[in-house]
């Protein structure tokens, strides 16, 4: 074999390498980035105390509690926008009353 076809079949074999390596850690990226978005939906706080889903008028309606006034609740045009106002509403702070 030629030197010169014996270095083009090395460089080959280095770019496919480099290419497995890529893609690697493309992989290794993406499955961080999935246990880190398991985990965010892990610790929300729709996913911890799973609030009752309804329908409430044109709306949707995310209630942790008896009621809207002793519970916390959260609205949007879908289940997934209702749970994300419910996120909001729970580490949502009262208002100071005053004395």
């Amino acid at each position: 074999m030629s030197g010169r076809r014996e270095e083009d079949l090395y460089q080959q074999e280095l770019m496919l390498i480099g290419h497995k390596q890529d893609n690697e850690d493309r992989l290794q990226r993406e499955r961080l980035a999935l246990f880190i978005q398991q985990q965010e939906h892990h610790d929300r706080p729709s996913t911890k105390h799973q609030p009752r889903l309804s329908i409430d008028g044109n709306m949707w309606c995310a209630l942790f509690g008896e009621d809207l006034m002793n519970g916390v609740a959260g609205f949007g045009k879908s289940p997934a926008e209702a749970y994300a106002e419910f996120d909001k509403a729970w580490t949502t702070k009262l208002p100071e009353r005053a004395k």
